[in-house]
């Protein structure tokens, strides 16, 4: 029988990436509803202590699947942010970021400021399943070890945006993901300090989102293409690029919400 690690994600406030609009002197960040691969990734990765050009493991190891519990709701003010990009001090190979913007501090640069508009949603729960794509249990204690008492600060799609409650992770057998589920109840049906708002808007029926590969993966209703399987690329200098490939993920309903 599969093993599958299950933990809550819930945040009051949140933005997960999403292909978004870019321009030479502007852009609009926009933030998908639902926790992408790319995030939960990256979470699990800064629980355990890996570098960005170590997550592959994770990613090559794990498969997820997340159960929308509360909806988040967007921001209807996206956050604004204007950029002034710096110069490199003429004939020199190296300089800090106080030589790159001494011209700005000195008034004598005031064009090209990049404007950067961020969206971000509020009041988003989740429940999470993660298991080993070849049905094992390696690793899984281990990190949900990491996600109780995590190496680096865990934040749901931003650093402005840590979580609203300790994921709680616990080790689940069961048939399949739908049962590793029906285990574990929506967070705020859980902890009687929730808001009774926030209770009131746990959704029924209740979508679940899995990766292709995932052990006792239930039949998708359908299935979407998204750009959010990350990939860490290391350049010829040193210098390390984030890419993202675009990678099928199932979606269905829960059978049973109550």
């Amino acid at each position: 029988m599969p093993t599958y690690l299950v933990f809550d994600l819930f945040a009051p406030h949140g933005s997960f990436g999403a292909p978004s609009i870019s321009a030479a002197s502007s852009a609009f960040r926009w933030s998908e509803l639902e926790p992408p691969r790319s995030a939960l990734v990256g979470l699990l990765a800064a629980a355990l202590g890996l570098a960005r050009e170590e997550q592959v493991r994770v990613d090559r190891d794990f498969a997820f699947a997340v159960r929308v519990d509360v909806p988040p709701v967007r921001d209807p003010a996206p956050d604004y942010h204007t950029i002034l990009p710096g110069r490199a001090p003429a004939g020199r190979d190296r300089w800090s970021r106080l030589q790159e913007q001494r011209h700005v501090l000195a008034g004598g640069f005031t064009e090209g400021s990049i404007i950067s508009r961020r969206e971000y949603w509020t009041a988003g729960c989740f429940t999470v399943v993660v298991a080993r794509r070849d049905g094992t249990a390696e690793g899984l204690a281990e990190a949900a070890a990491a996600l109780r008492r995590p190496a680096w600060p865990l934040y749901v799609g931003r650093r402005a945006c840590p979580l609203g409650a300790p994921p709680d992770p616990v080790l689940v057998e069961a048939p399949d993901v739908c049962t590793a589920l029906r285990t574990r109840p929506p967070l705020p049906e859980r902890r009687p300090a929730f808001p009774d708002a926030l209770r009131d808007r746990v959704a029924r029926p209740r979508r679940i989102l899995f990766d292709p590969g995932l052990p006792g993966a239930p039949e998708p209703l359908r299935t979407v293409l998204r750009r959010d399987r990350p990939a860490h690329l290391r350049h010829g200098d040193g210098v390390l690029l984030r890419r993202f490939f675009v990678a099928e993920r199932g979606e269905c309903l829960e059978e049973d919400p109550r």
